[in-house]
């Protein structure tokens, strides 16, 4: 038997899609992962402009408290002190500048914001001299312009701390969007990875299953030889012998005109003929069986009829003092079931338990036919059947220690079975040695 190796298609493409996946996955989550970095960057960015802007803004303060404290006590360390702010302060506003560079917006506002605040210290410096010197009116007109300048300068920097906190914001929100496309994309990803691996555990397994199966039939299929080669050997060696043997002794009887004794071995090779035909009949039925080639065909017909013709045949095969007879219960004749495996299946029980039950047996072919359900049985008080053997009963070859010298396959059993299944019956059966035996099968009729 030739073996297909390669796996199915279905099983590299499932392969191939879910590795697909794994990278398309492990893409987007690269890509999402950098898009995400950048944002933290952006975030972090932006809180180092607003930090500057609010160092400027303090430094201005500072500056102005300092100018003021001078103005009172007239001590150095306090002109000390604003000069110190002075310093850091065009300090931050170069790095101010340095960190908008890339937002023409906020850049142009720190070229005003530079200006004004130049144009403001450029006021102080030259105011620091004549502080003390100023009367009362030009104190007054100072601190206006002053606070004029300082106006301009602070709506500068909120609006540079504005714009900052509206991006802030902006980056937020984009970051919970995109937080959520990443968490969806990966979920997604893993969710559709693990169905397709999934799906393919299934097809591996059904792989796996199919090619048990068609081991264990190629198994069957060789175990099936062998037992026909053994039986062969055996079962078809000694008949032929036999016949072989009575058809010299018919010869011998037939030259000395003893024709009784050429008659009764006529008969015996009639009846080991039979035998052999029997056999081979068995493994034919098996061989359609495992093929596929028996499909049932549901009519209907008269199953009373049918068992009366199978007794009145059997009664030919019947050993000196065994009786046969048929029962029919109920008012119903008919039944839809395939007629020929019906037929098959009582013979092939009705043969075993003439071959099988003894001398002197009662064998008794029953029917109980109603409107929804047939049950047919075949009962003997022979012999019977081992408790501890029963189990095996249906097995193909499997033949009970009590036969003795009785030809057969072993597979009778196996192939009523079969024909049971096939017509969606049940095959049953009880056995009290010497005592009683029954086979029944039944088969629900309802449509």
């Amino acid at each position: 038997m030739k073996k297909d190796k390669k796996l199915p298609a279905i099983i590299y493409a499932g392969c191939g899609f879910s590795l697909l996946l794994v990278i398309l996955v492990g893409v987007t989550s690269l890509y999402f992962s950098e898009r995400q970095k950048q944002k933290e960057y952006r975030v972090e960015h932006t809180y180092q402009v607003l930090e500057k802007v609010h160092t400027v803004y303090h430094h201005l303060f500072e500056m102005g408290m300092d100018r003021q404290r001078f103005r009172s006590t007239g001590e150095n360390s306090f002109f000390q002190s604003y000069n110190n702010h002075s310093d850091s302060l065009l300090n931050d506003l170069s790095l101010l500048q340095g960190l908008v560079v890339d937002n023409r917006g906020q850049f142009l506002r720190t070229i005003v914001l530079k200006q004004r605040i130049s144009d403001l210290l450029m006021f102080w410096a030259g105011d620091h001299a004549n502080l003390k010197d100023y009367d009362a009116t030009s104190r007054v007109r100072f601190t206006l312009t002053e606070k004029e300048k300082l106006d301009k300068i602070s709506l500068e920097i909120a609006s540079m701390s504005d714009v900052e906190r509206g991006l802030l914001k902006r980056l937020g929100n984009s970051n919970i969007v995109l937080r959520q496309w990443v968490e969806f994309t990966i979920t997604a990803g893993i969710l559709l990875i693990l169905i397709l691996v999934c799906f393919l555990i299934y097809f591996i397994l059904q792989e796996l299953k199919n090619r048990i199966n068609a081991y264990e039939k190629e198994k069957e299929m060789n175990q099936l030889k062998s037992n026909f080669i053994s039986l062969a050997s055996h079962e078809f060696r000694t008949p032929l012998s036999s016949i072989l043997l009575s058809t010299s002794l018919i010869d011998k009887y037939i030259s000395v005109h003893d024709s009784a004794n050429a008659s009764k071995h006529s008969q015996k090779i009639k009846t080991t003929v039979g035998n052999m035909n029997s056999i081979l009949e068995d493994f034919l039925s098996l061989e359609k069986l495992n093929a596929g080639k028996i499909n049932p065909v549901f009519r209907h017909f008269d199953l009373v009829d049918l068992c009366e013709e199978i007794t009145e045949e059997m009664q030919h095969i019947a050993k000196p003092g065994q009786t046969l007879s048929f029962e029919h219960v109920g008012t119903e004749k008919t039944v839809n079931l395939d007629r020929n495996l019906v037929r098959n299946a009582i013979v092939n029980l009705v043969a075993n338990s003439v071959k099988y039950a003894g001398e002197s047996a009662a064998i008794i072919l029953k029917v109980d036919i109603s409107a929804d359900h047939v049950a047919i049985s075949i009962t003997d008080n022979g012999v019977g059947i081992a408790e501890n053997e029963q189990k095996e009963l249906f097995t193909p070859f499997y033949r009970i220690n009590n036969t003795g010298n009785i030809p057969g396959t072993g597979l009778g059993l196996s192939i009523v079975s079969r024909y049971v299944n096939l017509m969606k019956g049940k095959l049953s059966f009880s056995s009290v040695p010497n005592k009683k035996t029954c086979f029944e099968m039944s088969f629900s009729l309802a449509s």
